[in-house]
């Protein structure tokens, strides 16, 4: 393998491709030429690069791929339980050293009878996957989640689950600063010289992956390996890059290797899920020709950026504000729209939903005053924000609403939206 990737990497470089990365899952034959090559990623220390096979003044970097190691981190809680290094434990101001899935399956049973859920798309199969959900990169990615994890800090606020709840909410969220740095798909997520959030992101990780311990076989494990590898890879290639290089800023969704998955989903796709060498390039072939289709829906990664023909036959135009004006009916705000008794949980994932609802409603609807005040109604003047925004999630379920009052607030906006979305209520 050490040949043909070099050889790849040649005639690659021989039409005008420069390689600076060479992306892998870590398979026993990739770890392998990782150490022929003399790459190494270990407790005492990662070498990540050798000498560019076709340049003297150049690296060549080898990292684990990024969706692998999310499902790998997921995979790892399913049996066993993470402990932190107490320097986090400490500095995190963290209740415990313990970061167990069991508060994530807590969660799945206390939404698992609502119909209002603080966590939509968590199921019980997210935290106890069959054989083929363990390879979901979307199944994992829900689990290692900031709203799993604003979920769980929840919880906690209002006496649903124990302190040490908050030690899982921390990691999960740490893990998907983690991802979202590792995986940016657009200019506005990559890193830049000022993104220095997700410049901390990736540097606490790497910290608290090297010094972790498991409760099973306490041993440096392949998600050491792998996290360690590829995050010393993106930092360096970014310093490389953007800091010391012309480059403006690194997309490292394009350090993954999606668009390959993507391709054998696709190949698989045409009816042999182990096809041989001459049944791989015919379909490759139908593949190739066929790119007006579609990647299929049982792909175990995400669509990478690629576009397809057929997706413009199927979109239908987007309704918008002026499309329904005539057919908004404006709730008002003292009637009671909820005749049913809620609990704690009922409330506050109503509150969540309409304050999501204004928040998208003010973006579109920002040059009108009269539409804000109709959308915001009381509730602009009460809390003078929209809370559900990114930034303000977690500070919102810090502080739980009590009453079904405060839900009412938001109501009339919370119909307003789905009426601009087509939902008759």
């Amino acid at each position: 393998m050490k040949q043909v990737t070099k050889e790849v990497i040649e005639a690659a470089h021989s039409i005008g491709l420069f390689v600076r990365v060479c992306v892998s899952d870590m398979g026993t034959a990739n770890q392998d030429m990782w150490r022929t090559v003399g790459v190494y990623s270990g407790r005492t220390g990662c070498t990540n690069h050798i000498q560019h096979p076709c340049s003297d003044q150049h690296q060549l970097y080898f990292m684990a791929d990024t969706p692998h190691l999310l499902k790998n981190v997921r995979n790892c809680l399913l049996n066993q339980s993470i402990l932190l290094p107490q320097h986090i434990v400490s500095s995190a101001n963290l209740p415990s050293d313990c970061v167990t899935l069991d508060h994530v399956r807590t969660l799945v049973k206390i939404q698992d009878d609502k119909q209002l859920r603080l966590v939509p798309n968590l199921t019980a199969a997210h935290v106890s996957p069959g054989q083929y959900q363990k390879m979901r990169v979307n199944m994992a990615a829900a689990v290692l989640s900031h709203t799993t994890a604003s979920a769980l800090q929840f919880c906690v606020a209002v006496n649903l689950m124990p302190k040490e709840a908050e030690s899982t909410a921390w990691f999960l969220d740490c893990i998907n600063k983690w991802f979202d740095a590792m995986n940016a798909r657009t200019i506005k997520a990559s890193l830049f010289p000022t993104s220095q959030g997700k410049l901390n992101a990736l540097h606490l990780l790497l910290d608290v992956i090297r010094n972790v311990h498991f409760t099973q076989r306490d041993s440096w494990k392949p998600i050491q390996t792998g996290i360690q590898l590829s995050t010393t890879t993106v930092l360096d290639l970014y310093n490389d890059l953007v800091c010391q290089g012309g480059y403006k800023f690194l997309i490292t969704g394009r350090l993954t290797q999606d668009c390959v998955e993507n391709l054998f989903s696709c190949i698989r796709g045409k009816g042999d899920s182990h096809p041989t060498p001459v049944h791989f390039r015919q379909n490759l072939r139908i593949v190739s020709l066929s790119q007006y289709m579609q990647i299929t829906p049982s792909s175990s990664y995400d669509v990478d950026d690629s576009v397809y023909f057929l997706d413009f036959l199927k979109m239908k135009p987007i309704r918008t504000v002026h499309d329904v004006d005539e057919e908004l009916v404006f709730v008002d705000e003292n009637v009671s729209l909820l005749h049913t008794d809620l609990d704690i949980v009922d409330m506050n994932v109503c509150y969540l939903l309409a304050g999501w609802a204004v928040h998208k409603q003010k973006a579109r609807t920002a040059n009108c005053s009269d539409c804000l005040a109709v959308i915001c109604g009381a509730s602009a003047v009460l809390y003078g924000r929209h809370p559900t925004s990114a930034k303000e999630r977690q500070e919102l379920l810090a502080e739980p609403v009590d009453s079904a009052a405060t839900v009412l607030l938001y109501g009339p906006c919370l119909l307003l939206r789905l009426d601009i979305l087509g939902i008759k209520v």
